[in-house]
């Protein structure tokens, strides 16, 4: 909006308006240091900023939802489709698994083991998040009696099962765009 010399408050454009120039930000936006494309969760994540920014200033339309703008959500997913067609979106920070024998080091320099009260909570961590899926500290934390259980199997093999409760990021919902 800079760009095209816009003085108005996002909050006081039309929607009509707001629609088109989001929809052509989407499709032209580039990072400043490199001209080169975002990763298409990147431009997910602007969408939902802009969506807060206007919600939080009382747009009174949400550009997620609302029809107004179906232009808009239509650009995301066709720039999207393309990035993803160029090769992006392939989690390129996403994390690597360790190897078994990137673990059997961790044990044989003793950073993972039951040696000290500190590496056994290391080992713990651990276990918990490959084992549990746990991802962070708080989830760490939060954890309760009762989240995991010692269960059999109808061959009498017992098993551990977490149950999973509803947190911030994991409520079990797909987040998803309307297309109203």
């Amino acid at each position: 909006m800079a760009s095209r010399d816009e003085s108005k408050l996002q909050k006081e454009i039309p929607p009509r308006e707001l629609n088109a120039y989001i929809g052509e930000f989407i499709i032209t936006v580039r990072k400043k240091d490199s001209k080169e494309d975002y990763e298409p969760s990147s431009l997910r994540s602007l969408m939902a900023r802009f969506e807060r920014y206007l919600k939080k200033k009382n747009y009174g339309f949400s550009i997620m939802k609302d029809a107004k703008f179906k232009q808009a959500r239509k650009a995301l997913q066709s720039k999207q489709k393309d990035l993803k067609k160029k090769g992006k979106g392939k989690k390129p920070n996403a994390s690597v698994a360790l190897t078994e024998e990137e673990i059997k080091l961790l044990y044989d320099k003793e950073l993972l083991g039951t040696l000290t009260s500190e590496i056994l909570l290391n080992t713990i961590w651990f276990g918990n998040t490959i084992h549990l899926g746990l991802r962070g500290c708080k989830e760490h934390r939060d954890m309760c009696w009762g989240d995991v259980q010692l269960l059999q199997t109808t061959n009498g093999e017992e098993f551990l099962e977490y149950s999973e409760r509803q947190t911030k990021t994991r409520t079990g919902e797909n987040p998803e765009m309307s297309d109203k």
